[in-house]
């Protein structure tokens, strides 16, 4: 499934992007195959984190696109589901997380950190991923990768 990752049993990764283009978004402004709008507006990140009911969970930092951003976490219910367009009101959502048992929180965004978080050891998971969540799941650090994020239509900005 695209702009979703299966990680080690306790966690799953939700990753969508959407850009953002001056004035009305038009078929040709939402790019060719998914690639990213050069704007110079930032795009709205939509990530979300699934683990087993119950557990306690803590966002420590989010890599997104070459970047370290501070972040946290919310919980929300699901199924997780946006419109569509937003610059045409046609009742038409996309679903971000299906319906589960399971906790889902949104990752959130914050500002981008001025150093990385902390010194690695090993190979960094960065590489190859367009985001890496880094969460404290029971007391555990687990670093987890979203590999490609979907792109949803762009929208409407000022």
């Amino acid at each position: 499934m695209m702009g979703a990752c299966a990680q080690p049993a306790s966690v799953a990764a939700y990753g969508y992007v959407r850009e953002v283009v001056p004035g009305i978004p038009t078929r040709a402004a939402e790019g060719a195959a998914g690639m990213s709008l050069a704007t110079g507006l930032p795009p709205d990140y939509y990530i979300y984190i699934e683990v087993a009911k119950g557990r306690s969970v803590a966002a420590n930092w989010v890599w997104l696109r070459g970047h370290y951003h501070h972040c946290s976490l919310m919980l929300t219910s699901t199924p997780v589901q946006i419109a569509s367009d937003e610059a045409v009101p046609t009742g038409v959502k996309e679903t971000l997380v299906p319906p589960t048992p399971n906790d889902v929180y949104r990752v959130l965004v914050g500002a981008v950190m001025t150093e990385a978080p902390r010194s690695r050891e090993g190979p960094m998971p960065e590489t190859g991923n367009e985001a890496v969540v880094s969460l404290t799941v029971d007391k555990t650090t687990q670093d987890v990768p979203i590999r490609d994020l979907k792109h949803l239509k762009p929208k409407a900005g000022m």
